[in-house]
């Protein structure tokens, strides 16, 4: 034992603690969990950015309490919207 320390062992049989997350309902995927989407029909896009520009966004983002993707969402919707005119 160190001085100040006390550690307690036990042998923990991982059957019997698998079983009891089975009975507790606990664990695995449940209706409604986790992070709600926030986009609907999203599609993955991959950009490099030059590290000045990566942190404009990235302090914008911070500034409005919203996602880095979020502010290139808007920043792209706002674009095409001025080239359509």
């Amino acid at each position: 034992m160190i001085e100040g320390l006390h550690f307690k062992t036990s042998v923990v049989d991982s059957e019997s603690m698998a079983a009891a997350r089975r009975k507790s309902g606990h664990g695995g995927r449940r209706e409604g969990a986790g992070r709600k989407k926030e986009l609907k029909d999203r599609k993955m896009l991959t950009v490099s950015l030059e590290g000045p520009d990566y942190d404009k966004v990235k302090r914008e983002a911070e500034k409005r309490g919203i996602s880095f993707g979020a502010v290139v969402r808007e920043a792209l919707k706002t674009y095409l919207a001025r080239r359509r005119r």
